[in-house]
């Protein structure tokens, strides 16, 4: 797999500008609706070692490309609110 979740992974194609952040792996449940939540300053903070002024983009993706294997996944009820 890609790593451990909660790690952070540098992007391979942008070095340090872009990271990853793992949440789940191969190891984890499928077929079914999971909740997350998540702290995105806090996410980025632990990332680049800042805490940012704004947000202007959150990624929420699956990369199989370097398994040979494909994803498939949903996302509903997707909401951004202040701390």
């Amino acid at each position: 797999g890609v790593g451990k979740p909660c790690e952070v992974v540098e992007s391979l194609f942008f070095g340090g500008v872009n990271a990853m952040i793992v949440v789940r792996n191969e190891t984890d449940p499928v077929g079914g609706w999971i909740m997350e939540r998540v702290n995105v300053v806090a996410d980025y903070k632990g990332a680049f070692g800042i805490t940012p002024i704004a947000t202007s983009h959150v990624l929420v993706g699956a990369d199989s490309d370097d398994t040979r294997t494909r994803n498939r996944a949903f996302v509903r009820n997707i909401s951004f609110v202040p701390k």
